[in-house]
């Protein structure tokens, strides 16, 4: 039944709390009353307006009534204790079962103390007897500020529960471990992550262990308290632990030192990450390094006792095999036969040697000899000629003028040494330029080769730098291949045969380069032993005709043995090379039908320059054998990968030698 006074409007005074002086209750209270007297449920309302409320109420004695109110939940709900139909108890009963929280006080006439007492323990706020309804009004407000409080802590707490489980969720889930301790080492709580970098089973076990005991060194973390009581916060210490079940590993910790308000430290919380992986992964790293290092070095000491040791013995194992198969006395044959055992003998020396180390020795050695200087002038020109038709230069050089004196060289340096010089005035010219080679004999005993060109020039700031190692006075910005080596390497050469060069210049009309060599004592060349061999051609290389073989090898021994072992093959012409930018060149102006090459050369390495034929669609189909002292597996293996047709260890066998090159160039006819 509705409110026969209007309501107070919302937002008016309404009554203040006693226990909450800043809190109001809603002024516009929907209250509902259970009871059978109309006068009563009057009289109820009116003490509720004097307590400053302004019910709009309504009265039910029917549980149907009741029920139907409840879809609307009031703010107060005054009950009588016993109704004809339907009652307190009952109404408080439904109210639990749906699980309402609205302030339920019972009003009645009579009723006994345990009645009361009953009603308050399953949930009534309060209980009064309708000949004291002037206690009504403190009454509502009362559990109205009760309702409030216990609204607010509900709220708070499923706040705080929510807040609880969303921070456990993220303790539980993160996969870096986390945990709490005191000062002196209790450990307070831990994350399942932190449980499993420790192997322990569960928390119980972890909170019997102290601290201290899972750090493998103690001290270390005295020096850890140390610097967070220092810094407060500490970043990425690192760290070893002892786990469960005894295994070291490595962390990395983070932590904080988090202090009450009286400034005591109150506990310390951190996350720590294993790091062993990353630790072993380093220790791998520069184990692997260090192993790099004296493998880096053992290979090189076995490459250098591999060459400077093969080297040699080659040419004695070479050439004794050589005079082996000429016709000898029985005293000679024997002889040769000590001379190859004994050499034999060496090689395996040498082997077992170079399967225990490797040192780093030896000088390029040189064969200075009377050299007639027509000759190297002539080989320098035909072997520089397709250079310079491809360049579009003039080479320019009357053989037939140039003087015939000897000088004391070593044939094939004194070649390389020219080449060089003719090779740069060529590429460093102009299309239609020229280069003229020219002799005359200087004071001092000397024999001067000049190279003169019709290039850019140099300017004089430039010439003192000409010939340091890997200077090339920016000629990097002209597109000019090369590695600054040559001259350098040339005028060592020279020097080291007792000649000098030098460099005169003009920017803007060109360059001449010269290159002196002692002059031999005599005029006549040394002659050939009266018994030198004639070649005789055998019948396996008799099919061999109009072949070139390229022989890279910047050892003098071994070229004469190379040339001596194909001259039984004289369908086979011969060129040779002392480095390896000069091979590269001759092979694109001749390409020739096989190609040896050494490793070891002054300039580029074998590998390097094996690399380089092969890269090129015109000469990647040439076969190349290489032939080298080294003779350490690893290299033969990656240097067939690399495309090597075969590779050949020095000293190699003649026979065998000679059985390859026949099968190489027997199957295919000459190359254009």
């Amino acid at each position: 039944m509705p409110s026969e006074q209007p309501p107070v409007p919302a937002g008016g005074p309404g009554p203040r709390s006693p226990e909450s002086p800043g809190w109001r209750p809603p002024a516009r209270l929907r209250v509902l009353i259970v009871e059978d007297e109309p006068a009563h449920a009057e009289l109820e309302v009116r003490e509720l307006r004097r307590a400053e409320f302004a019910p709009d109420w309504q009265r039910v004695e029917t549980e149907q009534a009741y029920l139907e109110h409840l879809g609307a939940p009031p703010d107060l709900i005054l009950a009588d204790y016993s109704l004809p139909q339907f009652g307190a108890s009952r109404a408080l009963d439904i109210l639990n079962d749906r699980g309402l929280d609205i302030p339920f006080i019972v009003v009645s006439g009579t009723m006994g103390e345990e009645v009361a007492v009953d009603l308050m323990r399953r949930g009534a706020a309060d209980y009064l007897l309708k000949d004291r309804l002037a206690r009504l009004g403190p009454a509502v407000l009362r559990v109205l500020e009760q309702q409030r409080l216990r609204r607010q802590q509900r709220q708070t707490e499923e706040a705080l529960a929510v807040s609880a489980s969303r921070y456990r969720s993220l303790f539980e889930g993160v996969p870096v471990g986390l945990y709490r301790t005191t000062a002196g080492g209790e450990i307070l709580d831990a994350n399942p992550a932190y449980l499993q970098l420790v192997g322990y089973p569960d928390m119980e076990t972890l909170r019997n262990a102290k601290a201290a005991s899972l750090y493998f060194d103690p001290e270390v973390r005295a020096q850890w308290i140390t610097l967070l009581e220092r810094e407060g916060v500490v970043n990425g210490f690192e760290s070893r632990l002892r786990r469960f079940d005894g295994e070291i590993i490595w962390v990395r910790a983070s932590a904080r030192m988090v202090r009450g308000d009286s400034g005591r430290v109150a506990y310390l919380e951190g996350a720590v990450e294993d790091i062993t992986e990353r630790k072993r992964g380093e220790e791998a790293l520069t184990r692997a390094r260090e192993a790099d290092r004296a493998n880096q070095a053992k290979s090189e000491f076995l490459s250098r006792m591999s060459h400077e040791l093969r080297t040699p013995l080659n040419a004695i194992l070479g050439f004794a095999q050589m005079l082996e198969s000429d016709p000898l006395a029985p005293e000679q044959r024997e002889s040769v036969g000590y001379i190859l055992r004994g050499g034999r003998h060496l090689l395996g020396l040498i082997n077992e040697v170079l399967d225990v180390a490797r040192i780093e020795a030896g000088r390029l050695s040189l064969s200075p000899e009377p050299v007639l200087v027509p000759e190297i002038v002539k080989e320098t020109v035909e072997l520089s000629a397709p250079l310079a038709a491809g360049a579009a230069v003039q080479l320019r050089a009357d053989v037939a003028d140039v003087p015939e004196r000897h000088v004391m060289a070593d044939k094939q340096r004194a070649v390389q040494v020219l080449l060089n010089l003719v090779s740069n005035a060529i590429k460093y010219n102009h299309r239609g330029g020229t280069v003229t080679l020219s002799c005359k004999d200087v004071a001092g005993g000397r024999f001067r080769i000049s190279v003169r060109d019709t290039g850019p020039g140099i300017p004089p700031e430039g010439l003192e730098r000409l010939f340091t190692p890997f200077e090339r006075l920016n000629a990097d910005t002209t597109g000019v291949e090369g590695s600054g080596l040559g001259l350098a390497l040339s005028k060592g050469l020279v020097e080291a045969m007792g000649g000098a060069i030098g460099v005169e210049s003009i920017v803007g009309q060109g360059s001449t380069f010269w290159t002196e060599f002692p002059v031999a004592d005599g005029t006549n060349r040394p002659g050939e032993p009266s018994d030198r061999e004639t070649p005789r051609p055998d019948a396996a290389g008799a099919s061999l005709k109009n072949r070139t073989v390229l022989y890279v090898e910047d050892n003098l021994s071994n070229l004469k043995l190379i040339e001596r072992v194909l001259a039984r093959r004289p369908g086979i012409r011969i060129l040779s090379a002392m480095q390896g930018r000069l091979c590269l060149d001759l092979t694109r102006e001749h390409h020739p039908d096989l190609i040896l090459l050494d490793l070891h050369l002054p300039d580029i390495g074998g590998a390097e320059v094996l690399r380089r034929l092969r890269e090129s669609p015109e000469t990647r189909e040439i076969p190349v054998v290489v032939v080298s002292a080294d003779a350490t597996p690893r290299q033969i293996e990656r240097l067939r990968a690399d495309g090597a047709r075969d590779y050949l260890t020095k000293p190699f066998d003649v026979k065998k030698f000679l059985a390859l090159v026949d099968e190489i160039l027997g199957d295919g006819r000459p190359r254009s």
